[in-house]
C-alpha cells in the first residue's frame, strides 16, 4: 500500500475521531418525551392588570391601576415606587417548581382549603383569578398553591409568597421625603 494513501485515511479517521469525540459525545440527552422546564403556575400579561387584592392573615390591601398608576384602591393614595414597582411582575405568573398534582383531592393536606393568603387578580377583560396559597414545604423552600376552581397544585418558590404577602404586612405607602431617593444597597 502507498504510504500517500495511507497517511490520508489516517488523517481522515482522525478528523472523524475529533468530530465525534467534540461534538457528538457532548450532545445533551435526549429527554424521551419529557418536558425539562417546570411548568408556569398560570402566565398572564404585565398590561392585563388591573386590580390586586392581598391578602394575608388578617391584613387585606388592594391596588389598583389607573392610567398607568397603581394607587391603593380604598384611598386613591399612590403606592411608593421604590417598594411597589416589582410587585406587578409578579402577578404576572411564577414559573412553578413543580406540578403536584391536576386532580387535588385532599386541600387541607397541603393547606389549601384554609389558605394562609390569598391573591385576587382583576383583569381589565374583567375576569378574575383567584390564588390560594397553603402551607410551606417542610424545607420551607416552597409554598403550596392553587388557582381557585382549578384542580391543579402547583409549589412555587417561597421567596414569591413572601414579597406579595409582605404587601399586605407592610403597605407600599408613598412618602414624599423618600420616595423620589434612589435605593442603595447594604
Amino acid at each position: 500500500m502507498n504510504y500517500r494513501i495511507s497517511f490520508i485515511l489516517i488523517v481522515i479517521a482522525l478528523i472523524i475521531s475529533i468530530y465525534v469525540g467534540f461534538f457528538e459525545l457532548r450532545k445533551p440527552p435526549k429527554s424521551d418525551g419529557e418536558n425539562l422546564e417546570a411548568p408556569w403556575f398560570y402566565d398572564i400579561g404585565y398590561d392585563e392588570l388591573s386590580i390586586l387584592d392581598i391578602t394575608y392573615q388578617e391584613n387585606n390591601e388592594s391596588f389598583t391601576k389607573i392610567n398607568g398608576q397603581w394607587t391603593f384602591t380604598e384611598s386613591g393614595d399612590k403606592v411608593d415606587l421604590n417598594r411597589w414597582s416589582g410587585i406587578p411582575l409578579l402577578f404576572t405568573g411564577p414559573r412553578s417548581s413543580r406540578l403536584i398534582t391536576n386532580d387535588l383531592t385532599n386541600p387541607k393536606e397541603y393547606g389549601i382549603d384554609n389558605p394562609t393568603a390569598e391573591y385576587i387578580i382583576t383583569l381589565k377583560t374583567g375576569n378574575i383569578l383567584k390564588i390560594l396559597v397553603g402551607t410551606q414545604t417542610p424545607d420551607q423552600a416552597s409554598s403550596y398553591v392553587s388557582l381557585d376552581g382549578r384542580g391543579s397544585l402547583f409549589l412555587v418558590p417561597a421567596s414569591w409568597t413572601f414579597a406579595i404577602n409582605d404587601m399586605a404586612l407592610n403597605p407600599p405607602y408613598y412618602d414624599p421625603n423618600t420616595a423620589d431617593q434612589p435605593i442603595i444597597g447594604p
